[in-house]
Parts: structure tokens; C-alpha cells; sequence
């Protein structure tokens, strides 16, 4: 069960946009494109809530008319830490393939991303965990390192995570 104020804030949400798990629940997360389709078997470890899409409901203010501006990873898992009572947040960027040329704008959309995710997090009143890990990228103006994971798909394009 999530906190009370995260449950009534995301009444104000259209439910096709998002998912709440409890412990062991799963949920298929994907995505199609021109190189193919991914598929992800996500398995909640404790109460969680995903934002599906969010690359198509990035804030509404951004100007899309800028290069970048409204650029987002695919997926924002948030996971709910009962005993310290805050949050943490996995980014969820779908590739089949990644190389030199894909890797820039897989970083931007991480970077978007947790801007977004930050931003809907403030709104249901969630206290983000801090991280740090191996992935930097440019954020709030200045360099940051971030936790990174790479999950291995099978050749078909599936795969399974658990958090």
C-alpha cells in the first residue's frame, strides 16, 4: 500500500498512465521501434508505482519547439522504502542496441528523464533516495554521477527485472 498522499494525489492522474504493484506483482513493460520490440518482465520486490510512457507526457510547459526539450526516457519506476520512508527511482531507457552514435541521446533522455521524474515526484510529495553510481551526466548545471544498470535482453528482445 502506498502513503496516503501519494494515493490521493494520483487519483488526480489518468489511470491508463501509470501502475501500482504490491510485493510480487508483475507488469510487462515495453517498447516497439524500428529496430524492434523489447519486452521487460518487471517483478515488484515491495510496494511500487510506474509511470508508463512518460516520453509522450513529458511537462507541458516545456517548449517542444527546442531540440532536446521534451526528450524522456520510456519508463519511471518508484519504488516505496517503508522503513526510511522515501523513494527510490529507476529510469527505465528501452534499446535493443546501443553504440557511439545512440549513446548521446540515450544519456539526454536519462537526463530528461530525471527531470521529469523528479518533478512528478514532487507533485505526489515523494522524497527521492540519493544515488551515486557510474553513470555522469550533465544535471542541474553542473556534472553529476549517477547509478547504472545495464539489463541484458535475450536475442528476442525480453527480459526480466526485479527491484
Amino acid at each position: 500500500m502506498l502513503p496516503l498522499q501519494v494515493e490521493e494525489k494520483l487519483q488526480m492522474f489518468r489511470k491508463e498512465k501509470y501502475v501500482v504493484l504490491a510485493e510480487k506483482e508483475e507488469k510487462e513493460l515495453g517498447e516497439k521501434s524500428r529496430s524492434g520490440e523489447v519486452r521487460l518482465k518487471f517483478i515488484a520486490t515491495g510496494d511500487t508505482l510506474i509511470l508508463l510512457s512518460p516520453e509522450r507526457n513529458v511537462l507541458p510547459y516545456l517548449d517542444e519547439n527546442q531540440k532536446g526539450a521534451t526528450s524522456c526516457a520510456d519508463v519511471f519506476i518508484y519504488r516505496w522504502k517503508k522503513d526510511t520512508s522515501v523513494w527510490d527511482l529507476h529510469i527505465i531507457e528501452f534499446k535493443k542496441t546501443i553504440n557511439t552514435d545512440s549513446l548521446g541521446k540515450s544519456k539526454w533522455q536519462f537526463t530528461m528523464g530525471i527531470y521529469n521524474a523528479r518533478a512528478v515526484a514532487a507533485f505526489l510529495g515523494m522524497e527521492l533516495q540519493k544515488k551515486n553510481g557510474i553513470c555522469e551526466l550533465e544535471l542541474d548545471g553542473g556534472s553529476k554521477v549517477v547509478f547504472h544498470h545495464k539489463i541484458q535482453l535475450k536475442q528476442d528482445g525480453t527480459g526480466v527485472l526485479c527491484i
